[in-house]
């Protein structure tokens, strides 16, 4: 997926423009953290959730620490919200790079262009996966005692 952005063409040196292209920075090194945050914890997430039922029986201590891995890692997920986040800090810098564009009157020429790659990443940022969705996938979860069909 999309670590990258628009390149924010250069500015001059007044206070505001430094200050907007700070933020483009900001914003899209933000976005480089959260995309890593999100791949590394379904990576381990799934991965270790994966292994453990092929560990639990010969290497009880791997086991555990396969499980608080995989526990960690489901907390950090839940605080950090890394999908939301890179989603959120991937289309400012988007916009960001767009609005200059506008401003140096070149979004007119490349438009098309512009609205092809704003097209697609918005389609890949909106099929992003939550961990419950991968986790679910790897280990579905068990049909309720009341409902054993799992309908509802």
């Amino acid at each position: 997926m999309r670590v990258y952005s628009l390149s924010l063409p250069p500015v001059g040196q007044g206070p505001v423009k430094q200050w907007i292209a700070y933020q483009h920075r900001r914003y899209l090194n933000y976005a480089r953290i959260f995309a890593f945050l999100y791949y590394a914890s379904r990576t381990i997430a799934g991965v270790g959730s994966a292994l453990l039922p092929f560990v639990v029986a010969n290497h009880p201590r791997m086991a555990t620490a396969i499980a608080i891995a995989v526990a960690v890692t489901v907390a950090v997920d839940s605080i950090f919200q890394p999908r939301e986040y890179w989603q959120l800090y991937s289309q400012a810098t988007d916009v960001l790079a767009v609005a200059q564009l506008k401003l140096t009157g070149d979004y007119d020429k490349y438009k098309e262009l512009i609205d092809a790659i704003q097209a697609t990443e918005k389609m890949k940022l909106d099929r992003l996966k939550d961990l419950k969705e991968v986790l679910d996938k790897i280990n579905p979860p068990s049909p309720s005692k009341e409902n054993p069909t799992g309908g509802s």
